[in-house]
């Protein structure tokens, strides 16, 4: 897939906000691998509902629709959820400022991901699994499933 705003989805990083600090996902080739979240045993799923199909909103429009999510998942028995923030560094991006609120989810299937992602008017999420490759970006029309590599920064709370 080649349009300006999935290339800004390829140089997404991810912050995870855990209780005892944060941890950052960055893309990188294939064959590299970095920590995986301590403590998970299945797949992560990182989704959003701002910016609906990368169509820039309102800071308020952002607010409300990350409140929308999270009280679905809140409906959602048996999740582990984690606060996470995407943030450029891609064409786009040409202040440094882009971000979106969203969540690390764990235990949904793919599939239910991305009912989820598509029910929140999003493109895309990020499928993460603990293999090579595995920091997968995934098009929720089914057109695109990227895999890639992934470097992971943890830093303490202060």
């Amino acid at each position: 897939m080649d349009d300006p705003t999935w290339e800004e989805f390829r140089r997404t990083t991810v912050r995870l906000t855990l209780p005892d600090g944060t941890l950052d996902i960055a893309p990188s080739p294939v064959g590299e691998r970095g920590t995986f979240l301590p403590g998970a045993t299945g797949p992560i799923h990182i989704l959003t509902a701002q910016n609906p199909m990368g169509i820039a909103a309102t800071d308020d429009a952002n607010a409300a629709a990350n409140e929308r999510l999270a009280a679905e998942l809140a409906t959602i028995e048996g999740l582990g959820v984690w606060p996470a923030t995407g943030y450029g560094g891609g064409p786009l991006d040409g202040d440094g400022t882009w971000s979106e609120q969203g969540f690390a989810i764990e235990g949904l299937s793919r599939a239910a991901a991305i009912a989820l992602a598509i029910r929140h008017e999003q493109r895309a999420i990020f499928a993460w699994h603990d293999e090579p490759g595995g920091f997968r970006l995934v098009a929720c029309d089914g057109s695109a499933d990227e895999p890639r590599g992934w470097t992971a920064a943890f830093t303490p709370a202060s």
